[in-house]
């Protein structure tokens, strides 16, 4: 009995310390090995030279093996904090520096570099998450931090919100470019959320902005240093810094996020905003590039486009229409009605066409005088008094109108006469 005792106490022993080993080894990844977890959908995982199986989540991968997302994203963990997303279509496989066989990850390291191989480029990160596209060629894209792109012994640093392709080995390009973000993408939208939406808000009020305005306004300093106060106070802001192709929204929108911005001087600040747009970055992320925050952004072009509204509502220019008066009357013609008939007669320099009876004189050598208002509202010159006078001016009106023209038809039915 004591035999049969002594020896499950070892048995015990020996299990408690491999059940510690084996704990040990699931928090412990090694050169070249990896976790995979996934949430949900489906994930496929093959060894070196066996086929697919289905993958479980928390799963240990070693290296050389493969790992495909299928439906959802999945994760594979390696070691000091440093992980690759997968998505749909994407294969991966397990090496000390992962290898991506194709479609694209999201490759993240805060404290280490991760280096992801895809063909004909490697994409280092270094603090940062980048995304890692390989189709024909490589792309490598940054949100935060650096990601090092490197072929055929070239490299190009990759500031955040820039990327780079690579078409082929050894073509590095001299340059970044502006991120091309896409809103249907999962990881666009986790990093680049706000940005993608001020981009939009931004736009739409550049546009709106632009339509108003005259072909010739919007392209001078003095335009915006009435929209944008903080401008009058940079004597650096000059005719020489605005933008003769740019529309005069772009200028506002670029002007007020230069403002907003406090990294460096306000000329640096200006020419980069421009410049980043230049190059095709979207509003949005420029804006995110100069650490411009969303509510003052957005309240500085709203200001400004309220002041451009109160503008347009000054009074006329001098010697224009005064709103909701009549046009004056036209010009009237030479009288051509038969003598004493009401408006035949020329009103001379003298004579007004005053109200009453009284006479007015008449000359033959000055030239007609305009009337001034419409002839219904003038003092006609006097006919001949009627037998009757009418009870009111309309009706004695009317009632010389109707003379001339039965005078015209009896013309014209006895020509002889």
């Amino acid at each position: 009995m004591r035999r049969f005792g002594a020896l499950l106490a070892v048995v015990a022993a020996m299990a408690a310390l491999g059940s510690g080993l084996v704990g040990c080894t699931s928090r412990a990844l090694g050169p070249g090995e990896a976790r995979l977890t996934f949430s949900s959908g489906r994930v496929q995982v093959a060894a070196t030279g066996e086929n697919w199986h289905s993958a479980h989540s928390d799963q240990r991968l070693h290296r050389n093996d493969r790992v495909r997302a299928l439906q959802g994203l999945a994760q594979v963990h390696f070691s000091s904090d440093r992980s690759v997303e997968l998505r749909p279509g994407t294969e991966l496989q397990v090496q000390p520096q992962p290898v991506l066989l194709k479609g694209d990850v999201l490759a993240t390291a805060k404290e280490t570099e991760l280096t992801v191989a895809a063909g004909n480029a490697d994409a280092r990160v270094r603090g940062g998450a980048a995304h890692v596209v390989r189709g024909l060629g490589v792309t490598a894209s940054s949100y935060v931090g650096d990601v090092a792109v490197a072929s055929a012994g070239r490299e190009l640093v990759v500031p955040a919100l820039r990327q780079a392709s690579v078409p082929g080995p050894g073509f590095v390009p001299s340059s970044p470019t502006p991120l091309d973000y896409r809103a249907d993408n999962p990881w666009d939208r986790r990093y680049l959320g706000d940005a993608i939406e001020l981009g939009d808000e931004l736009q739409a009020r550049s546009k709106g902005f632009t339509s108003q305005l005259a072909p010739d306004e919007g392209h001078t300093a003095g335009f915006y240093r009435q929209l944008i106060p903080a401008l009058g106070t940079q004597p650096a802001f000059t005719q020489a810094l605005v933008p003769s192709d740019a529309e005069p929204g772009e200028t506002l929108v670029g002007a007020a996020i230069a403002v907003q911005s406090r990294q460096g001087t306000f000329v640096d600040r200006w020419r980069s905003v421009f410049a980043f747009h230049g190059q095709g970055a979207r509003w949005g992320l420029v804006a995110l590039d100069q650490h411009v925050t969303r509510g003052p952004l957005l309240s500085e072009v709203d200001d400004a486009l309220g002041r451009r509204s109160v503008g347009t509502l000054a009074a006329p220019a001098l010697g224009g229409p005064s709103p909701g008066l009549l046009p004056p009357a036209p010009t009237p013609g030479p009288p051509s009605g038969p003598a004493g008939v009401p408006g035949a007669g020329t009103t001379g320099v003298n004579g007004g066409g005053g109200g009453g009876g009284g006479t007015p004189t008449t000359s033959t050598t000055a030239p007609p005088q305009p009337q001034i208002l419409p002839p219904i509202l003038n003092n006609p010159s006097p006919s001949p008094p009627p037998t009757t006078p009418p009870s009111n001016p309309v009706g004695g009106l009317l009632q010389g109108a109707g003379n001339v023209v039965g005078g015209l038809l009896g013309g014209l039915l006895n020509p002889g006469h």
